[in-house]
């Protein structure tokens, strides 16, 4: 069924070029299997999931009850995942540090958290389901099936999107990431 809805192709995996820059908040995203249109009839206001994770938006985030990756798990993403930039590293601002400042957003202010710029509308549409997800269980699928080539092809049909072209490295490091995950399995369950 994953490969039915990934071969429909009426989807396709967020490009490179705009995972830091698409905001997760459109229903018109091509990566949106299923979504919320979010309308002033329908907003949720402050008990929206923009309202508690949107640090651009008027939002339990904003004042301070920030919804934050844990630093080990950030760690654990690779230098050459440009993914890793979603989340605030806390060198620029420590208030919201490894908080997802670049992948959760206002449509309306991606940058500013100041008080006369954040969103008091909650306007952002809701993310139910990507295609993305449609690949993650079908590697799943083929590692549990014992086709590692097939669960390497199905994974790093997003990961080759995810290539931080600023990373120096990032061309060997990821070269060797593949390598690794097309060949040894416990490479593969840590990369999944």
């Amino acid at each position: 069924y994953a490969d039915d809805a990934i071969n429909a192709n009426k989807h396709e995996i967020i490009p490179n070029n705009t995972v830091l820059t698409n905001g997760f908040n459109n229903i018109q995203d091509k990566s949106w299997m299923w979504g919320q249109d979010v309308t002033v009839e329908t907003t949720g206001g402050l008990a929206s999931f923009q309202g508690h994770v949107d640090i651009h938006s008027y939002s339990y985030a904003w004042v301070g009850g920030t919804k934050a990756i844990d630093k080990r798990l950030y760690e654990e993403l690779p230098s050459w995942d440009i993914r890793k930039k979603w989340f605030n590293d806390g060198t620029g601002n420590k208030t919201y540090a490894l908080c997802p400042d670049k992948k959760f957003f206002s449509a309306k202010n991606p940058t500013s958290t100041a008080t006369d710029n954040i969103d008091r509308k909650w306007m952002n549409d809701n993310v139910f389901m990507r295609i993305e997800l449609m690949h993650l269980i079908a590697a799943e699928a083929c590692y549990f099936l014992g086709n590692l080539d097939s669960a390497a092809m199905y994974l790093t049909n997003i990961t080759d999107q995810r290539v931080d072209q600023e990373v120096a490295t990032a061309a060997a490091d990821y070269s060797t990431f593949k390598t690794n995950i097309a060949t040894n399995a416990d490479d593969f369950v840590q990369a999944l």
